[in-house]
C-alpha cells in the first residue's frame, strides 16, 4: 500500500469510523425479514453445542439461501453472541466490512487515477446514504461488496488472475445476487491485459469454480438438505418481491431517495470519463459499466427473472458515483489552473456535499426501530401499571384496494402495540376498530425512503407516502 500523504489518509479513516460509530443502533438488528437467518444461525449453533455436533451448524449455514459464505464469516459474532446475547457483535462486525469499502475504494483509485480523485470519491462515499444504509442490519450485502472491491484491489496491485477469482467467489458466497457484477469480469480481462490475454480469463474462471465447487462437495460431505447447488438454484427462482422495470426509472428513483439531487448530478457526469485525455485506460472500466447496465436491464426488464432491489442497484451506483468524481476531478483541474483555485474548488465542492448529506444523516441517525418503540412501551407501562397485558397489532392493508378485509381483531381493556415491524406488503391502513386512547405515537422507521427500495412496488411505496404508518401505544377502552 502506498500513501502519498498518510495524514490525509488518517483524516479519511477518521472521518469513516466517525459517521459509521454516529450511526450505530443495534435496534435495527432484525428488522428486515432477510435477517431471521443471523438468528436461526444463533439458533443452530445453540443446538449444535447441546448435542455437541459442530457438523450440525454448518449444515445450517448451507440452508440460508446460498449464503453459505455468511454463516462462516459471522460464526465468531454468532458465536460470542450465542455466550453474551445482550452484546450485538454482529452489528459490530457490519461496521467493520461497512467501513472497508471506502477505504478499498480509496486504495484502488490511488493506484489507477491519482491522489486527489481518490481522496474527492471516498469522501463522497463516506457522506453518501447508499453506502452507510446497511450498517445496522446482520445481512451480507456489505461483507459482500467489501470483499468484491478486495479482489479487485489485490488483482490491481498483485496482477494474479487466480486470486481474482477465487476471493470474487467468496464474495459470490457470501452474498449471491453479486453475480450481475461478476458475469462480465473474464471479458473485461480479456480487453484488459495486453498479454496472455485468454489466461487471464481461465485463471479468474478457474479460481472462482474452484471455490463455488468446492462449497457444493463440502455441502455435500456433510449432509447439508438441501446441498448448495440446490439451493442457490431455488433462490434464484424467488427473486421476485418488486417491479420489472427498467433501470434507469428505478436508478433515478432510488439515488434521489438516497442522496437527492447531488446523487444524481454527480452520476450525470460519469458518461464524460469518455472524453478524458486518459479515456484508453478507463477504456475496459466503461465497457465494464456499459455490460453491467445491460445485464441488470435483462434481468430485471426484459427477461424479468429478477426485480431490482437497493441492494442489487447500489453497486452500480456507487460506480457511477467514481465515475462522476473521475471526470468532475478533471474538470476542476481544466478550469481551476491554479493551485489556489482548484483547491477552493475542491473545498466547495465537499462543502455541497456535506450540507447534502446532513438532513439524511439526522434522519436516519434518530429513525426508531420496532425493538425501540417496544421498549419505550414497556416502560411506559411499567411506570404506569403493575399489571398490564400488551398485545401486538397491524393496521395495514396487505391487497391492493382491499375494503374487505376484517381489521385486527381486538378486545376492550387491553393495551396494544401498534405496527412493531417492517409491515410488507403495504397498500393503506385500516382503522383500529374500537374507541381509543393514543398513549404514545412516533414516526415508523419506513418513513425514511430509503427502506422503500426493498422489494416494495412503486405502488407499495405510493401507499407509504400518502398514508404513513405510525408507531403507537394504544388503550383500547
Amino acid at each position: 500500500m502506498r500513501f502519498k500523504t498518510p495524514k490525509l489518509f488518517i483524516l479519511l479513516l477518521f472521518l469513516i469510523l466517525l459517521t459509521r460509530l454516529s450511526l450505530f443502533n443495534p435496534n435495527g438488528q432484525y428488522f428486515f425479514g432477510d435477517e431471521i437467518f443471523y438468528k436461526r444461525l444463533i439458533n443452530t449453533l445453540k443446538q449444535s453445542e447441546k448435542e455437541k455436533n459442530p457438523t450440525l451448524y454448518f449444515q445450517g449455514v448451507f440452508g440460508i439461501n446460498a449464503k453459505p459464505g455468511f454463516g462462516i464469516l459471522y460464526s465468531i459474532p454468532i458465536w460470542l453472541e450465542v455466550q453474551k446475547p445482550n452484546v450485538p457483535y454482529g452489528t459490530m462486525l457490519n461496521l467493520v466490512f461497512n467501513s472497508l469499502i471506502p477505504i478499498f475504494v480509496y486504495l484502488i483509485l490511488q493506484r489507477i487515477v491519482n491522489q486527489s480523485t481518490a481522496i474527492l470519491a471516498t469522501i463522497v462515499l463516506i457522506f453518501s446514504i447508499s453506502s452507510i444504509f446497511y450498517i445496522r442490519h446482520m445481512l451480507p450485502y456489505d461483507a459482500s461488496l467489501a470483499t468484491l472491491l478486495l479482489a479487485l484491489y489485490v488483482f490491481i496491485k498483485r496482477k494474479s488472475a487466480l486470486n481474482f477469482g477465487i476471493i470474487s467467489a467468496v464474495s459470490f458466497l457470501i452474498y449471491p445476487s453479486n453475480f450481475y457484477y461478476l458475469i462480465p469480469i473474464p471479458f473485461l480481462l480479456f480487453i484488459y491485459n495486453k498479454r496472455f490475454k485468454l489466461k487471464k480469463s481461465v485463471f479468474f474462471v478457474g479460481g472462482f469454480a474452484l471455490v463455488v465447487i468446492s462449497a457444493q462437495l463440502i455441502s455435500m460431505a456433510i449432509g447439508a438438505t438441501p446441498s448448495y447447488f440446490d439451493e442457490a438454484q431455488h433462490l434464484s427462482g424467488i427473486v421476485t418481491q418488486g417491479d420489472f422495470i427498467p433501470v434507469l426509472p428505478f436508478l433515478t428513483e432510488y439515488v434521489r431517495s438516497y442522496d437527492g439531487i447531488l446523487g444524481l448530478l454527480i452520476i450525470a457526469f460519469a458518461p464524460l470519463i469518455i472524453f478524458l485525455k486518459e479515456k484508453k485506460k478507463f477504456f475496459p472500466w466503461i465497457i465494464y459499466l456499459i455490460l453491467i447496465f445491460l445485464i441488470l436491464e435483462i434481468f430485471s426488464h426484459i427477461a424479468a427473472k429478477t426485480v431490482l432491489y437497493g441492494r442489487t442497484i447500489r453497486p452500480f451506483y456507487l460506480l457511477l458515483l467514481i465515475y462522476g468524481i473521475i471526470a468532475l476531478d478533471s474538470l476542476f483541474r481544466k478550469v481551476c489552473q491554479s493551485r489556489l483555485f482548484y483547491a477552493l474548488g475542491f473545498s466547495a465542492f465537499i462543502f455541497i456535499v456535506l450540507v447534502n448529506w446532513w438532513p439524511r444523516f439526522n434522519t436516519f441517525k434518530h429513525l426508531i426501530y420496532p425493538t425501540a418503540f417496544r421498549e419505550e412501551a414497556e416502560n411506559y407501562l411499567k411506570t404506569k401499571n403493575s399489571k398490564y397485558t400488551l398485545e401486538d397489532i397491524y393496521t395495514k392493508k396487505e391487497v391492493v384496494d382491499d375494503n374487505t378485509t376484517d381489521p385486527p381483531t381486538i378486545s376492550g381493556g387491553k393495551f396494544y402495540l401498534v405496527n412493531p415491524t417492517l409491515l410488507y406488503p403495504y397498500y393503506g391502513s385500516l382503522s383500529v376498530p374500537c374507541d381509543t386512547e393514543i398513549l404514545i405515537e412516533r414516526e415508523h422507521a419506513l418513513l425514511f425512503k430509503p427502506y422503500h427500495y426493498e422489494g416494495f412496488t412503486r405502488q407499495m411505496r405510493s401507499y407509504l407516502d400518502q398514508e404513513p404508518p405510525k408507531y403507537q401505544l394504544i388503550y383500547c377502552k
